[in-house]
């Protein structure tokens, strides 16, 4: 998703917290405070160190985490969508074959393969 390169020290704060708690409800506002700044301003900040929103790098973060289970592991769909932090596996399914061009089933069918 992006180059560890130095970031500010909210965009680093942000990062951290999300790689730790990817699997949980994350808000804007919830970043915000705990990096100090109001979440407009993490926003702009973040924008601009990473090119990402925090909402899209989260969502990355997510979709990583959900290849590796699906490759990896034999966990059911429904269990990897929630373990990854996903509200429904309806719409893990949706973002997963929009990111992928793959639906979950596939990308593990083909994975294995591979």
């Amino acid at each position: 998703v992006y180059s560890r390169k130095k970031y500010c020290t909210a965009v680093e704060t942000s990062i951290s917290y999300m790689e730790t708690h990817f699997s949980r409800d994350i808000s804007l506002d919830h970043l915000g405070k705990l990096s100090g700044y109001s979440s407009l301003h993490l926003l702009r900040l973040f924008k601009r160190d990473t090119g990402y929103t925090p909402h899209d790098f989260l969502t990355s973060l997510r979709m990583n985490a959900a290849k590796r289970m699906l490759i990896y592991t034999d966990k059911p769909l429904t269990e990897i969508a929630s373990e990854c932090g996903f509200r429904s596996d309806s719409h893990f399914k949706i973002l997963f074959r929009k990111t992928t061009g793959f639906t979950p089933g596939n990308y593990r069918k083909n994975a294995k393969i591979l």
